[in-house]
């Protein structure tokens, strides 16, 4: 038994989702050092310095050797203030530049490192030591940051006793946070980075889930009818992801770029959160009350750019940053309203995007207000948030996906129900057609007979008017029984039940015999009915009455459509083929309906219909008996000037064989007199000095020219005469 396993969306987000949960809780069991297998010796736990902290304002002097004065000033100075940890401390108009200091407790570690994310400093010094430099202020009182950035700073072992400096940049800056958002720590190296780990892995991890759906998304939206939706959602979602990923610190451990680029994308996902989703919020429930949720994004976007651009040019984010956020706090309160308004009326997508807006901005605010208190330590829960937003946002789209795809299977067992409806009304159709033709036939087949032999005199001698008379009856009864025939044939020719009779046919023949039957339809028209089919044509391999069947669709069209002029019918051997063409000089047809002139029930236009008569059956007919052959069939025409219809069928056997011996040939062609109209089996070769021409007088061949003699001889001999002949 084979066992079939369909991967649809839904299944494919899920296992991606199942694999970066069980990557996430795996890592958060990673625990502390003295959890891990073995140490060389026993280590002090991590150290938080949160006593004995100073801070003083201005710049240090600096001595020739490059070390800063106050890094080597004692304990007692006054000019020191002493500050608590964690905490924050105003910043006096007019200072740019700060110095903390703070002495480090003993501890035994293996490798000494001091964790610095709680402090926002310029430059760090043990004593009078420099150990790290993350920016300089150029000459504008800026910014200018260094890489590598590292939350890490390696110390000696004799570290014990020794004094830590920080100087700080605070300009444009309201106060100094020191351990609010992160504890400065002092451990060893490998507790420290995993803490560090631990601290950030969740959110790491989820925005790269982020990114991952919100890539398979776009892949997914070229794909779907609703491409904007799903392209939307997987910008949203990447967006999200980007500025998880961004946001985290372990970004600076596997993405070593440079960390003006990181802040710049950082920023820009962030101030493109808002706008996106006011996008999507437009594209799943529309514009909202006169447009106002496409303002919302159109101001939103304007908004950034402004942020972005300030950002760029002054590296500041903290006003740009505030007015931004005051704007998408205006767009989420609409946006709120809106879909609750949705919501009310008993849209389920409106409440699931609802639900998950809410809880979104719910724990988004619970982090903003931890911020506002100082209280960063804490764990960040707007990725969580994020994560259910995301989710609500993919049930939506993937209910629409469901919704498509039951409305799609109805839709489709509707038109199989319907075309199985059609199918049964048009085989009905075609049996009473059968049924009905059949039935006229015989009557009309009398009708005819009895009218033709009155006209010959059965019943009598007849005037003048009443033979013109029966002979309409006649002619209107043989375009009846052609029109019956033309629906019977089309009937056979659909369910593919006529059988040919495949033989030699010789095409000359068959032409003489269809311009003759045609001679009736001129009437009273100026026509000559033209047949250059050459003498040596040889014959095709075909059913000889389809093959007048087809001669006399279009020599009758050719007649019908020409009020004066020529009718020609001609051939040519290409190949292993005979092209057959009937030309006319009528009023052509014109280009655009050449196209559809030989499909069913089709003629070049209704005027064409009403002047003519006829039902546009005959072409049709004609193109299916040519292609049942094995042939091809087309037209060129040109509109007022006539048409040219052609056509091909296979030569015979016979027909390859005597192309060969012409060609071997070619000037003694009186060698081969062999069946040229296709009437014997055999290829018979003779010279007629073999022949005396008093034996060949039996056979009423009288020519004396060897051409001559060649055409008479194979005009009135028979096969089985031409044997005997030879004999």
């Amino acid at each position: 038994m084979r066992f079939r396993v369909r991967w649809n969306r839904t299944r494919i987000a899920l296992t991606l989702g199942a694999f970066w949960l069980a990557v996430l809780f795996g890592l958060l069991l990673w625990r502390t050092p003295h959890q891990l297998p073995s140490q060389r010796f026993t280590e002090s736990p991590p150290i938080q310095l949160t006593q004995g902290w100073q801070y003083r304002w201005g710049n240090s002097p600096v001595k020739e050797n490059g070390v800063p004065v106050w890094t080597q000033e004692d304990g007692s100075n006054s000019a020191w203030q002493p500050f608590q940890v964690p905490g924050k401390i105003e910043v006096p108009k007019g200072k740019n530049i700060a110095w903390l200091r703070v002495k480090l407790p003993p501890g035994q570690w293996q490798y000494p490192s001091l964790d610095r994310r709680g402090i926002p400093y310029l430059e760090a010094y043990l004593d009078s030591q420099l150990i790290e430099k993350f920016a300089v202020v150029n000459g504008s009182n800026q910014l200018k940051l260094l890489n590598p950035y590292w939350f890490l700073i390696p110390l000696d072992a004799n570290f014990v006793g020794k004094t830590l400096y920080f100087k700080l940049h605070v300009t444009n800056q309201e106060h100094i946070r020191v351990g609010t958002y992160r504890s400065v720590s002092l451990g060893s190296q490998r507790t420290l980075m995993q803490n560090l780990v631990q601290q950030n892995i969740s959110k790491f991890v989820l925005g790269c889930f982020f990114t991952l759906i919100g890539l398979v998304a776009i892949g997914l939206s070229w794909q779907q009818k609703e491409w904007k939706s799903y392209f939307l959602f997987g910008i949203l979602a990447t967006v999200i992801g980007v500025f998880s990923i961004l946001g985290n610190e372990l970004t600076f451990l596997f993405f070593p770029l440079p960390r003006s680029l990181i802040i710049y994308t950082y920023f820009a996902s962030f101030y493109l959160v808002p706008v996106v989703i006011c996008l999507f919020f437009e594209q799943i429930f529309g514009r909202g009350y006169k447009g106002i949720v496409r303002r919302l994004w159109q101001v939103n976007l304007v908004c950034a750019m402004i942020a972005f651009t300030l950002l760029v040019i002054q590296l500041e984010y903290v006003k740009p940053i505030n007015t931004f956020l005051q704007f998408s706090l205006l767009a989420t309160i609409i946006i709120l309203i809106v879909a609750l308004k949705f919501s009310v009326r008993g849209n389920v997508e409106a409440k699931l995007f609802t639900a998950g807006f809410i809880i979104f901005c719910l724990l988004g605010i619970h982090d903003l207000l931890v911020g506002i208190k100082d209280l960063y330590n804490q764990q960040e829960l707007y990725p969580w948030g994020m994560l259910v937003f995301i989710l609500c946002l993919g049930l939506i789209l993937e209910r629409r996906f469901m919704e498509a795809r039951v409305r799609l299977q109805a839709y489709s067992q509707e038109l199989e129900s319907k075309n199985a409806t059609l199918e049964r009304m048009d085989k009905l159709k075609d049996e009473f057609l059968a049924n009905t033709s059949h039935e006229l036939r015989t009557p009309l087949n009398g009708m005819i007979g009895i009218a033709e032999s009155m006209i010959d005199g059965a019943t009598g001698s007849l005037t003048e008017e009443q033979r013109t008379n029966l002979s309409m009856v006649v002619s209107s009864g043989r375009r009846l029984s052609h029109l019956i025939n033309d629906i019977l044939d089309f009937a056979k020719l659909k369910h593919k039940t006529i059988e040919l009779q495949i033989k030699s046919v010789g095409i000359r023949e068959v032409t003489d015999i269809v311009l003759r039957l045609s001679q009736p339809l001129l009437g009273q028209k100026p026509i000559q009915l033209i047949n250059r089919i050459g003498m040596d044509i040889p014959p095709v391999k075909a059913d000889e009455n389809r093959v007048q069947q087809i001669l006399y669709n279009l020599v009758g069209n050719a007649i019908k459509f020409t009020d004066k002029g020529v009718v020609e019918v001609s051939a040519n051997v290409v190949n292993s083929c005979l092209e057959i063409t009937v030309a006319d000089r009528g009023i052509g047809i014109p280009e655009t309906q050449l196209p559809r002139i030989f499909e069913s029930f089709e003629q070049a236009d209704g005027s064409t219909a009403r002047e003519y008569g006829g039902t546009g059956l005959g072409l049709a007919i004609t193109k299916q008996l040519v292609e049942l052959h094995g042939g091809q069939i087309w037209v060129e025409s040109t509109l007022g000037v006539g048409s040219r219809f052609t056509f091909t069928l296979p030569l015979s056997e016979l027909s390859d064989q005597l192309v060969n011996l012409m060609t071997n040939h070619p000037k003694d062609r009186h060698v081969v007199a062999a069946a040229v109209k296709a009437k014997a089996e055999v290829i018979v070769t003779f010279n007629l000095k073999d022949f005396p021409q008093k034996s060949l007088e039996p056979f009423g061949v009288e020519a004396q020219h060897p051409d001559d003699f060649l055409l008479e001889l194979c005009e009135n001999c028979t096969a089985s005469a031409l044997l005997q002949i030879i004999k």
